[in-house]
C-alpha cells in the first residue's frame, strides 16, 4: 500500500452534478499492483476505508501521447454566442497555463493578446477575457506547451475557427408566472431533445421572466420547488425518510424561431 503525506497536493477531485460521485486525479508515481488506502473519519472515529487501485504512468512515449490534455472550444458547432464568455475545456485538470500562448485573431487582421484566464473549480474549464463582436469571424490559436496538466504533460498546437451571429438571429422568450408563492423555485429552460439545461433562474414570487438571445429550436420549461433553498434539486433519501423535491413542467413544447419574441403564461397548480 502506498503511503502519502495528506498535507501534500497529491490529488484534484472532480464531482458529478449531484456531488455524490467523485473522481480522483493524481500524479502519484506508482508501480504496477500498488494501491492507495483512504480512511474516512469523523473526530478520530473511522467511518469507512477505501482501497484505490492505481495505474502506473506509461513508460513509453506512445503511451504518454494518449494521456496528453485535449483542449477544445466548449461550443461544438463553430458558432459562438457573442454575448457569452468564450470558454475552452481540457480533458485533464490543468495545473499551469501560459496565457501568452493563446492568441485570437478577428477577421484575420487584428491579433488579440490575453493577459489572464479564469479557471473553473475543477481546472478543466477556462473563461477567456475577451468581448466578442456580432457577425465576426475569429481564429483561436493555442500554441504548444501553453497548458500543463496534472501529469506534467502539455498540449500540442491547436487552431480553432469560429464565428458569431447578429442579435436578430436569436429569439426571446417572456414567461409570466402566476400563482407562485412560498419558498424559492428554480426555473430551468431545457433543450427539448435531451433536457440539457440552457438557462436557470431562481424566483421567489410571481413575476415575468425573460430568456433572451435563444438559438432557434425546441425547448421545455421545468420548475423545481426548492424546499430547503439550496438552489438545486434534492433527490430525497430513505434514511431519514425524505421525499424528492417536487418538479413540474410547462404543459406545452416551446418552439423558438429566428427573430421571434414569444410570450407565454404559466399558471402554477396548487
Amino acid at each position: 500500500v502506498l503511503n502519502v503525506d495528506i498535507k501534500s497536493n497529491w490529488y484534484l477531485p472532480e464531482y458529478d452534478l449531484e456531488k455524490d460521485t467523485v473522481w480522483i486525479w493524481t500524479n502519484l508515481e506508482v508501480e504496477e499492483g500498488q494501491s492507495l488506502e483512504i480512511e474516512i473519519s469523523d473526530n478520530g472515529v473511522t467511518l469507512d476505508t477505501i482501497e484505490l487501485k492505481l495505474k502506473p504512468k506509461p513508460s513509453t512515449e506512445k503511451g504518454l501521447l494518449g494521456l496528453k490534455p485535449s483542449i477544445k472550444i466548449k461550443e461544438k458547432s463553430g458558432i459562438v454566442k457573442y454575448f457569452e464568455d468564450l470558454k475552452i475545456t481540457s480533458s485533464n485538470p490543468i495545473i499551469d497555463l501560459n496565457i501568452k500562448g493563446i492568441i485570437i485573431r478577428e477577421n484575420d487582421t487584428v491579433a488579440i493578446s490575453l493577459n489572464s484566464s479564469d479557471f473553473g473549480e475543477e481546472r478543466k474549464e477556462f473563461t477567456l477575457p475577451i468581448k466578442l463582436k456580432q457577425e465576426s469571424n475569429y481564429t483561436l490559436y493555442i500554441y504548444k506547451n501553453s497548458f500543463t496538466d496534472i501529469f506534467g504533460l502539455t498540449n500540442d498546437t491547436i487552431k480553432f475557427e469560429f464565428k458569431t451571429l447578429s442579435d436578430i438571429e436569436y429569439a426571446s422568450l417572456e414567461v409570466k408566472v402566476e400563482n407562485l408563492s412560498g419558498y424559492p423555485k428554480i426555473i430551468q429552460l431545457t433543450a427539448e431533445s435531451n433536457e440539457e439545461v440552457i438557462r436557470e433562474l431562481i424566483v421567489l414570487n410571481g413575476k415575468k421572466i425573460e430568456f433572451a438571445n435563444l438559438s432557434p429550436g425546441k425547448y421545455k420549461l421545468k420548475m423545481i420547488f426548492d424546499n430547503n433553498s439550496n438552489r438545486k434539486w434534492d433527490s430525497g433519501s430513505f434514511i431519514p425518510r425524505k421525499n424528492p423535491e417536487r418538479v413540474i413542467y410547462f404543459s406545452d413544447q416551446i418552439e423558438m424561431k429566428e427573430g421571434w419574441d414569444k410570450k407565454i403564461t404559466w399558471i402554477i397548480p396548487e
